[in-house]
């Protein structure tokens, strides 16, 4: 989903950039090549109608439009209304990222707070956060296309493991709005009987886990906040609008008019025939329209949505690893390498020894004012200064 393009600008430099111009996936050409194509073609069958086929009075009348519509185009304030607005969807959309739950944290308490080996803690660990990711799993699929075709019915949360049909006919009984944080519930319920049983061996414990899922609970609360709650339709169509308006104005008012008009003068531009700059405008403007209807909704299918399937793969992998697939025990603790030194400094390679910078001391460090006579002079007078206010 999101296009990685990192390991293409490692560093900066001539021409590092311009290689992205070169990708598909996730560029802005293939999100405006249409409106491009359609935006042109009508600036060339208006400049045509002009030139070939209006006659010399209806030239004047138009190009007279070109004046009058050149004159008060600017009178459209598209770069701050959608300089605006691209700053509320993407804050939005890194904010809805940010927000999504995930299950490393509490595999790892679960780890620690209910600890052992033996079948009764392994099954208390596992069905705890079977539920939590069971859970996470069920609010995307209310939130997100992409989940929604993994995982279309119950009976698919049945074959893929993450529910017992007992587990789904209990939840299919609940109301529709409750269903995904009933699993939350279930687990609270496990976490209590494992302290009930002596699994969990203090009340801290208990408390911690129990923190973390509902800290878990309103991260599966805020996605749904987000989803329902959407950037006021209002906005986003005078956005919509202003941009449109703006360019279907600019079919008219930076139409070239020709140099034997005696209106051209007044036009203060010789006949070029092709829009250049006014296309870059279009690609500018209208790629930034594109952009914030594509973040507006990142749970979707576009190239820089959210990859849900991913974030749901991780997740599942990780915590049962962590809950379960780590039988060894710790390694034996060890002297280090470094136990007889009370500084210790890092190896180099060769190529890591070029990039030492200056050390990590304050940039005033190096600074010597004493140095300086006039900082001394300053100096003598504010303690003169103050002695005579004393005395």
């Amino acid at each position: 989903m999101t296009v990685q393009y990192n390991q293409l600008v490692l560093t900066g430099g001539p021409g590092v950039f311009f290689k992205l111009l070169l990708r598909w996936r996730g560029c802005v050409f293939k999100l405006i090549y249409v409106d491009v194509l359609g935006f042109l073609a009508t600036y060339a069958v208006i400049s045509c109608i002009y030139r070939f086929a209006l006659p010399e009075n209806l030239q004047r009348s138009f190009e007279n439009l070109v004046l009058f519509t050149n004159n008060f185009q600017s009178m459209i304030p598209v770069a701050f209304i959608l300089g605006f607005y691209i700053q509320l969807i993407f804050s939005r959309f890194w904010h809805q990222f940010m927000i999504i739950p995930w299950g490393l944290k509490f595999a790892i308490s679960l780890t620690a707070h209910l600890p052992g080996t033996d079948e009764r803690p392994r099954l208390l660990r596992r069905t705890c956060m079977r539920y939590v990711l069971g859970s996470l799993i069920l609010t995307f699929t209310r939130i997100s296309v992409v989940a929604k075709k993994r995982f279309p019915t119950f009976e698919s949360f049945i074959s893929a493991g993450i529910f017992t049909e007992e587990e789904i006919k209990l939840l299919e009984g609940m109301q529709l709005h409750v269903q995904p944080f009933v699993p939350i519930v279930w687990t609270t319920s496990l976490i209590t009987l494992a302290e009930k049983e002596k699994f969990i061996t203090n009340q801290h414990a208990l408390v911690s886990l129990i923190t973390e899922v509902n800290r878990f609970r309103q991260g599966l609360l805020n996605l749904f906040f987000m989803d329902y709650v959407c950037v006021p339709l209002v906005y986003t169509q005078v956005v919509t609008l202003s941009v449109y308006s703006y360019f279907i104005a600019s079919l008219f008012g930076r139409q070239y008019l020709m140099d034997s008009s005696p209106l051209s003068k007044q036009h203060d531009l010789k006949d070029w025939y092709f829009p250049f700059f006014t296309l870059t405008e279009f690609v500018i403007y209208v790629g930034l329209l594109k952009v914030a209807e594509t973040l507006v909704n990142p749970m979707g299918e576009d190239d820089e949505d959210f990859d849900i399937n991913e974030v749901i793969d991780f997740n599942w992998k990780t915590t049962w690893c962590i809950v379960d697939g780590m039988k060894t025990s710790p390694p034996a603790v060890v002297r280090d390498a470094h136990w007889r030194q009370s500084v210790v400094e890092l190896p180099h390679t060769e190529e890591s020894r070029k990039l030492i910078s200056r050390p990590f001391r304050g940039s005033m460090y190096d600074l010597d004012l004493h140095a300086t006579s006039d900082h001394i002079g300053s100096l003598l007078s504010m303690s003169g200064h103050r002695k005579s206010q004393v005395s």
